[in-house]
């Protein structure tokens, strides 16, 4: 325009010498306007920082970020066939991947490694073990399990758990500890009652949320009279897993899930001091029998592991007087305690077909626990 009019506002528009004026405010730091005190008056184009955007589009980027690669169906497909025939031939994934480069779509050799063997790859026929040298490489150590909450012992150590039995004479307080398979793999969690009734639960992760969630579900399945009359207190190992008393020892509401309802106690016993929790240990020695130390759990299902607790409940004790845990349970507790060991899955056996011994789940594992045996014998 050739001419200035005073009434229109969208010269910026027409002309094709407009330059637009900027704040010097903005580029140079802070590079927005936050603080400036003529943000009021000013007129020329602002910028500011808000905070919540900033961090949900922070979040965001992070989110796609460690979402790790999605390779195509194309590239999955050639990915295949290249790695089947090199790891076959024993050739490393860096020789694969150099050799072939188109077949890899530019992803990393750390990407690749992380393909073998997971669900990305699932068609190859060899996996992990097909590497040179994965297999004579020791597990990387995991890290040491810490306490969800440290102060856990506070009020409830093993001399308040003696004074607590001395306020209630004739309270049955089972006992709780954790049974461990190889390094690194499934574990069980084991309650041992006072009439020397075990029960045990496997689980891949030794936490204090798998824990509660073991209390949980015996209280649905109990139901509240029964699991306070079972656990009126529960004395517990002081590691990692029973690290949160609060959750075990309160149940949410039904019509309020943020209202805790208390159904027990936790008590600990002291550091390293596993004698002043006798019974839960004594009654592992019968349980390795079975599940032999250095064994893996993890080709095991809950089904073999109540296998195992049905024969060992069901094994005379001379404690008992020639009686066996099963009974004196279903004696202390009736119908109802009855029908919450066959809930559980734990049965009477009879007392000529009580097995001791690993065979008891299977000729497979019978096997592994063999090997297991003549290695810790020095036998190879």
């Amino acid at each position: 325009m050739d001419k200035w009019c005073k009434n229109c506002h969208q010269c910026f528009l027409q002309c094709r010498d407009y330059e637009a004026r900027t704040c010097d405010r903005l580029v140079a730091p802070p590079f927005v306007c936050n603080g400036c005190t003529n943000e009021r008056i000013c007129h020329l184009p602002k910028k500011f920082y808000v905070a919540r955007v900033a961090q949900a589009d922070r979040e965001s980027k992070l989110r796609v970020s460690r979402s790790h690669v999605h390779a195509s169906d194309e590239t999955l497909a050639k990915m295949n066939a290249a790695l089947k025939d090199g790891l076959l031939s024993k050739q490393s994934v860096r020789h694969i991947m150099a050799s072939n480069a188109d077949a890899f779509g530019g992803l990393s050799e750390r990407t690749v490694y992380s393909y073998i063997g997971s669900d990305g790859l699932d068609a190859l026929d060899v996996g992990r073990g097909d590497l040179p040298y994965a297999c004579s490489r020791r597990p990387r150590p995991k890290q040491a399990a810490t306490k969800t909450d440290a102060k856990c012992r506070v009020n409830r150590t093993h001399d308040l758990f003696v004074l607590w039995k001395e306020q209630n004479p004739g309270a049955l307080v089972p006992e709780a500890d954790t049974l461990k398979g190889q390094v690194g793999g499934c574990v069980l969690f084991t309650i041992q009652f006072p009439c020397q009734l075990m029960m045990a639960f496997l689980k891949e992760r030794e936490t204090a949320q798998t824990w509660t969630g073991i209390v949980n579900m015996l209280y649905r399945t109990a139901g509240r009279p029964l699991f306070m009359k079972l656990f009126p207190a529960i004395l517990e190992d002081n590691g990692a897993p029973f690290s949160d008393p609060v959750m075990t020892e309160n149940a949410r509401a039904d019509n309020n899930p943020y209202r805790l309802i208390p159904r027990t106690r936790v008590f600990y016993c002291d550091p390293y001091c596993a004698t002043q929790k006798p019974h839960v240990e004594r009654n592992h020695e019968e349980l390795r029998r079975i599940l032999i130390k250095g064994t893996s759990f993890n080709s095991l299902g809950q089904d073999d592991v109540n296998v195992a607790l049905s024969h060992v409940n069901s094994y005379t004790r001379a404690s008992l007087e020639g009686s066996t845990p099963y009974d004196k349970f279903a004696k202390a507790y009736g119908y109802e305690g009855r029908r919450l060991l066959d809930r559980l899955g734990i049965v009477k056996v009879p007392a000529n077909e009580v097995t001791l011994d690993p065979y008891v789940l299977g000729k497979k594992f019978k096997r592994h626990a063999d090997r297991i045996i003549l290695r810790r014998n020095g036998v190879k």
